[in-house]
């Protein structure tokens, strides 16, 4: 089903020629037609930005499925007709209200220009386990072992890719031109090693690329390297060792910067690209400009990662501090501006990313959240936001709500459509209560139950965390992406989809998208994190 397009999403469609690194292909985004993403937990994405809308679960399909599958052909159809396809809303957020990176552009380096879908992805990523050595400050246990068990004092998450994947995945492999191993740390993932052999047995020519802590530098990762042809992203948080290890907790400074020079070696010597990632977090924002200056006096790009999780991310940060930071900011500025170049298009980025984050809070209509966390009420700021209604007048077009709905469901899944009244309450609580349930049995709901108040005794069942992860007002309805998981990061629990719209007579009316797949196959995802990946990277 083509998906109508309202005028507000029309024209940032009409900017996607304008934020293109690359020539542009037929379609908005190639990831669907290009790519398979596979996670720690088994769920499938097609884009490192798109948890909310996972297209299959390794552990109850196989590759095959997914590829071929309803959910990611849902995402296909939406792009073959101009629109952005269901979960998208990091690139619709950022098209609207920041120039923030589009993830979307790293998918235009894999030279698909439309026409029919290839037999087999281009391209495959791996993150599949979340080992890892480190604890870093802004990171859950959903990508990182250590975090899990110290931390979160949870047991070690399953390990789920058994022989049946690795058989399927031969001939994915033998088809594929690039392989992404991602983490946790992906040089202590034992099923990552296991690709890597079977590669060296193919004599394979796949291109590899891994984002690593740079804690790890062994007798088997040279091997690896030796055999295989990486190219190689650093994550470094800090050009200070007081920061680094400060966030990067357990890492030594001088090993990583050490193995950073390793590194450079391997990859200078292959002619393959090699990079440093900086999470820019409140915590370490006061280092951007000499970790810029650090790259470009060795002629290292730097890849700055947006950080969504309120306790961390600079854009999150209060108004008095995030003024601070862009004030900070200002003043390094014209130095930057003379000592960059390789790099001067990052500084002139994020500077401009938080000074429009800034703006916008001086001016409530641009205000258009998304990602937000848990540092306040998510359940009854969506309850408030419900009530708030659509910029527009009430909706009267079903096919335009039926568009925005179906591509979140199975072939078998449905929605449920209930009614408020105009203070929020549930006029058939059962009903909600049976949509949000994912499968178990239902919460028993008082008769005037707020919304709000329902989405949080529903949200009991998964462990308590509302997660608002999309809001959008524009037009005639206001959007909702929630996940319905536990407080701490951990991918279970219920992706719920909704839209609301006011009618006539002062109701609201509020549908649901409900999915026996995500119900019954776990497909869950928390996206807290959203990757960036450089140009270079798909070359």
């Amino acid at each position: 089903m083509a998906s109508p397009t309202s005028s507000t999403v029309q024209s940032y469609l009409e900017r996607w020629a304008d934020s293109r690194i690359l020539p542009a292909s037929e379609v908005p985004c190639a990831a669907p037609f290009v790519t398979l993403e596979f996670g720690a937990y088994g769920a499938v994405q097609a884009c490192c930005a798109n948890a909310l809308y996972p297209i299959g679960d390794i552990r109850h399909q196989s590759i095959r499925d997914v590829w071929e599958g309803f959910r990611i052909g849902e995402l296909r159809e939406a792009f073959r007709n101009g629109n952005l396809g269901p979960g998208c809303g990091v690139c619709r957020f950022r098209l609207i209200h920041t120039p923030g990176e589009l993830p979307r552009n790293y998918y235009d380096n894999f030279g698909f220009s439309g026409g029919e879908t290839p037999q087999w992805p281009i391209a495959l990523s791996f993150s599949l386990h979340n080992s890892c050595n480190l604890a870093c400050v802004m990171c859950g246990g959903d990508e990182s072992s250590k975090i899990r068990s110290v931390r979160d004092q949870l047991p070690p998450l399953p390990h789920v890719y058994g022989d049946k994947f690795f058989e399927e995945l031969r001939p994915f492999l033998e088809h594929c031109e690039f392989a992404d191993f991602v983490g946790g740390e992906p040089f202590l993932i034992r099923e990552h090693e296991r690709v890597w052999d079977m590669l060296i047995e193919m004599d394979s020519p796949v291109r590899c690329s891994a984002a690593t802590n740079g804690t790890v530098w062994n007798e088997r990762v040279e091997h690896v390297l030796n055999r295989l042809d990486f190219q190689i992203t650093v994550s470094v948080d800090g050009v200070t060792r007081e920061t680094f290890e400060s966030i990067r907790v357990g890492a030594s400074f001088d090993e990583v910067y050490r193995n950073i020079e390793r590194f450079r070696e391997y990859t200078a010597a292959r002619n393959r690209p090699f990079t440093v990632r900086f999470c820019l977090i409140r915590q370490n924002w006061f280092e951007l400009g000499d970790m810029l200056r650090w790259g470009e006096e060795r002629n290292i790009p730097v890849i700055v990662q947006t950080v969504i999780e309120p306790e961390f991310g600079v854009q999150e940060a209060p108004t008095a501090e995030l003024r601070n930071i862009v004030d900070g900011l200002r003043k390094q500025d014209n130095d930057l501006r003379r000592e960059l170049k390789l790099n001067l298009w990052v500084w002139e980025r994020e500077l401009r990313r938080l000074e429009d984050e800034l703006e916008s809070r001086a001016e409530p209509s641009r205000q258009l959240r998304q990602m937000r966390g848990t540092e306040f009420d998510n359940a009854t700021h969506v309850e408030q936001s419900v009530i708030a209604g659509p910029l527009g007048g009430p909706c009267a077009d079903p096919e335009r709500r039926d568009a925005l709905l179906t591509p979140w469901l199975d072939p078998q899944g449905t929605t449920v459509r209930i009614e408020l009244d105009q203070n929020g309450r549930v006029t058939q609580p059962e009903v909600l209560s049976a949509a949000l349930s994912g499968g178990n049995a239902p919460i028993v709901l008082p008769p005037d139950c707020r919304l709000g108040q329902a989405l949080s005794a529903v949200s009991e069942l998964f462990g308590g965390g509302v997660w608002l992860s999309e809001e959008f007002v524009e037009d005639d309805l206001v959007e909702h992406v929630l996940f319905l998981g536990p407080k701490f990061r951990d991918k279970t629990g219920l992706i719920v989809r909704m839209v609301s719209w006011h009618g006539t007579g002062g109701e609201i009316h509020l549908e649901i998208a409900t999915s026996s797949v995500l119900q019954a196959g776990g497909l869950t995802a928390v996206p807290v994190v959203l990757g960036s990946r450089s140009s270079a990277e798909g070359e």
